[in-house]
């Protein structure tokens, strides 16, 4: 399997059980495989930060894999520049995503995905060119994107 950095190779970074309960390829061509090895070096820097080991769940998303599971048109997933992750051994997303954003890491984009959700919800980071450091929170609750870190409201049952 091809090694893209000391820690991710490809099959890590094109993984997806939705491909392959549909049946789908979710190969990237060659000039994605270029970006997932800059992606790959961005997850790397990351795992830096926490000190743990990373638990990607989506990376590469092909035009078809992005469009079933409901994926922005203009995803990074599909250009192999981002990936959505979480990293148990350290703590909850948002505190993965709190660590990120008080490091030197340069990223384009940062969100906190459904921290409100029953699996606690996820990382989104991506690696674009702009490099924005671009912060968003987007909670289950409140279905639109907003501005910054924020902790998601949780029900008290």
């Amino acid at each position: 399997m091809a090694r893209l950095s000391r820690r991710f190779n490809i099959k890590q970074l094109i993984v997806s059980e939705t491909a392959a309960r549909r049946g789908l390829d979710n190969r990237p061509p060659v000039r994605v495989v270029r970006r997932l090895r800059r992606l790959a070096a961005g997850l790397e820097r990351v795992r830096a930060i926490t000190r743990r080991d990373l638990e990607v769940t989506s990376a590469y998303r092909g035009p078809a894999l992005n469009a079933l599971v409901g994926g922005s048109r203009t995803s990074h997933h599909m250009q192999g520049l981002a990936a959505d992750f979480s990293c148990p051994r350290f703590g909850s997303p948002f505190r993965v995503c709190k660590a990120i954003v008080r490091s030197p890491l340069r990223f384009d984009q940062l969100i906190y995905e459904h921290g409100d959700a029953d699996d606690g919800g996820w990382v989104h980071l991506s690696f674009a060119p702009k490099m924005r450091r671009r912060v968003l929170t987007i909670c289950k609750s409140r279905g639109a994107y907003q501005r910054g870190l924020r902790r998601c409201p949780v029900d008290l049952l």
